[in-house]
């Protein structure tokens, strides 16, 4: 057979060089592809739980600057509204101690005493001036002619309207006083912050004008003063009331520089009802809601002072303050029942401003106070049926 045939049929042989020479030679430009390593499932899985989770967000600066912008305005708004309320209760217990004396009785009584003295003891005829003040020795009455004139008069008696009228004349001071403080103190209440009348007067807010609580007798002097040379008419001269002439009642107010007579003496009860009906809510809900809201943000304002800290949600923030202030609210409600005769407790010094403060900061106090509420109120209905058996 023809060897040419047979290598026809035959597979191809290879070419020179061996089978090497069948695979793809590298160009210079390539180089080897690096080896991957095996992949373990447990890392892939792990990696896989990693980017499915949110970084943890660190306390940032905006976090740091609304906590301490919110915490310089709670404390103003705490320190303004405590002043008002410190004020308002020190006024309220000077009103209260005054009251105590009847000074509206105790006015009258001094009045009718210096007319007395005025017609016994220092007589004045019409027409005549008034008299000299009396020697204060014998030896010097009998040296300018006025012992027999002095022996006329009781000098214990004179002594004693001295008394009186010393006492009318800081009677009349502390009413005056306390008049003038009230009606400063009822402006207050309307404006209680820095810088909110001045605010009101510009946008044309204006309330009732306030008064400035001097006597309306003071008006009457004045006019009277003023008047001096018109001669009084009968009808002017002669009213009486309970037998008092009201002109010489009035005239004295006039001489002694008083603010009142004895009608016109204002009721410091009806003062006492005014202030702590104005201070009231203050104390109830205001202030206590105020002084919690400060103890949650002081939380936060701690919290914040690690910088390895998650950065606290807005709304995180602004819910723990609405509970602390409700807090603070509640605990005014049961705050006399529950610890006003607890002696080891006041003994700690605790009030309630004090303690709805530390309500916001830690409000699980809060929660462990409810909890024991709940646990006594629990006890007393299951002895409701085992106290008649």
């Amino acid at each position: 057979m023809d060897k040419r045939l047979t290598d026809k049929h035959a597979p191809d042989a290879p070419p020179e060089g061996g089978i090497e020479s069948l695979a793809p030679r590298k160009r210079p430009s390539e180089t080897p592809a690096k080896a991957t390593p095996p992949v373990n499932p447990g890392a892939a899985a792990a990696q896989r739980v990693d980017l499915s989770t949110p970084p943890i967000e660190r306390v940032s600066m905006k976090m740091t600057y609304f906590c301490i912008t919110f915490s310089v305005l709670l404390m103003f708004l705490v320190g303004s509204l405590s002043l008002v309320y410190t004020r308002g209760v020190v006024l309220v217990s000077e009103i209260d101690l005054l009251g105590a004396s009847q000074p509206d009785r105790r006015f009258g009584q001094l009045e009718r005493q210096m007319l007395v003295a005025q017609e016994q003891i220092f007589p004045v005829a019409p027409g005549e001036p008034p008299p000299q003040p009396l020697p204060q020795s014998p030896g010097e009455r009998v040296a300018r002619g006025t012992f027999v004139k002095a022996g006329s008069l009781d000098d214990l008696a004179q002594e004693s309207s001295y008394v009186i009228l010393h006492e009318l004349l800081d009677l009349n001071k502390a009413l005056l006083s306390l008049q003038r403080r009230v009606a400063a103190y009822d402006e207050e209440l309307s404006y209680p912050l820095p810088g909110m009348k001045s605010a009101a007067q510009g946008l044309g807010i204006v309330g009732a004008p306030a008064t400035n609580g001097d006597p309306m007798i003071n008006f009457y002097c004045t006019q009277r003063y003023n008047a001096a040379d018109k001669p009084a008419t009968p009808e002017q001269s002669n009213i009486y009331m309970l037998g008092m002439n009201m002109a010489q009642v009035l005239d004295q107010a006039c001489k002694y520089n008083l603010g009142y007579v004895s009608t016109s003496v204002p009721s410091v009860r009806e003062w006492s009802y005014r202030i702590k009906e104005g201070i009231e809510p203050y104390g109830i809900w205001v202030l206590p809601c105020l002084y919690a809201a400060l103890g949650s943000m002081i939380f936060y304002m701690r919290l914040i002072l690690d910088p390895q800290q998650q950065n606290p949600p807005f709304f995180r923030v602004a819910h723990r303050m609405s509970l602390a202030a409700l807090a603070g609210m509640i605990i005014t409600w049961f705050w006399e029942p529950a610890f006003g005769s607890d002696g080891a407790f006041n003994a700690v010094g605790f009030g309630l401003f004090t303690f709805a403060f530390i309500v916001g900061f830690s409000i699980d106090v809060f929660f462990s106070l409810l909890d024991r509420l709940v646990s006594i109120s629990l006890g007393a209905v299951n002895r409701l049926g085992t106290a008649s058996g």
